[in-house]
């Protein structure tokens, strides 16, 4: 299962709740959480999403095939 969030400046923030090695693209941020349950992983994911935005990273709130497409090609 994987998470994804696209942020204003293009950041890809992704929790994945199993390993691999899938190289992701260079504005991707992972969060691995191996075995996780689902609702674990999401919780977990919302806590880190609220962390970069603490940071200034604002959320992308744009619904579009195009930002899908990013999403979908990057991470």
């Amino acid at each position: 299962m994987k998470y994804h969030i696209l942020f204003q400046d293009g950041t890809i923030f992704l929790t994945k709740n199993f390993g691999g090695n899938t190289k992701y693209g260079r504005t991707v941020i992972v969060h691995i959480m191996r075995n996780a349950s689902i609702s674990d992983a999401w919780a977990e994911h919302r806590k880190q999403i609220h962390a970069l935005e603490a940071t200034g990273k604002q959320i992308d709130y744009e619904i579009s095939f195009q930002a899908y497409s990013i999403i979908s090609r990057e991470a």
